[in-house]
């Protein structure tokens, strides 16, 4: 990265922030091509779209995984809390808040849940999981794409203090199927506890 980039990218974020997102972005590439702390990717493997879908097939679920990757489930979620909803970065944001005040993060990837948990927010919502997308019976996911407890991988959970949701999505990653876990858009409503 030039200077005169990096120069800007500081005076738009501040200098700690754009050297944490130039780190986190490094420490992501890393991981993407297998030297971070998961090595193996299939979203980053050329045929593992032939394979899935070739296994699949064999298997007699390759059209039932396709249908399951069109049925969009809307699924509806009453939080209760009054404070106002704030949603900011997630460093910036965390060092602004009064600590009675209601915080909520939202984050691509629920990978930060222990961040957001020690910056006291009090609901992250995040997707990124696809909630395993191809799953055993009982939606129990095959690989997550994340670094995770799996219970975080789908749905409502709890970390600490905080409340948490992953959203299992409505798109697909690799090939457009989905198996024992339907795509969703979640409603969630926040209401005074």
């Amino acid at each position: 990265m030039s200077d005169e980039l990096l120069r800007k990218l500081e005076e738009r974020l501040g200098p700690l922030h754009a050297r944490q997102r130039l780190g986190i972005e490094k420490d992501h590439e890393a991981q993407v091509f297998g030297q971070g702390l998961t090595f193996f990717h299939l979203e980053n493997w050329y045929p593992a779209p032939v394979i899935i879908r070739t296994i699949l097939k064999l298997a007699g679920l390759y059209w039932r995984a396709r249908r399951y990757a069109e049925s969009i489930v809307v699924r509806r979620d009453d939080l209760r809390f009054a404070h106002f909803c704030r949603v900011d970065n997630i460093e910036k944001a965390a060092s602004q808040i009064p600590k009675s005040a209601f915080s909520m993060l939202l984050s691509h990837t629920p990978e930060v849940y222990r961040q957001a948990a020690h910056a006291n927010f009090n609901l992250m919502l995040s997707g990124h999981t696809h909630g395993g997308q191809i799953c055993l019976p009982g939606s129990i996911p095959i690989k997550l794409e994340a670094v995770l407890p799996r219970r975080m991988g789908a749905g409502a959970w709890r970390y600490q203090t905080m409340i948490g949701y992953t959203s299992v999505g409505a798109g697909s990653s690799v090939l457009p199927v989905r198996l024992n876990c339907p795509p969703e858009i979640t409603l969630h409503c926040l209401r005074r506890a």
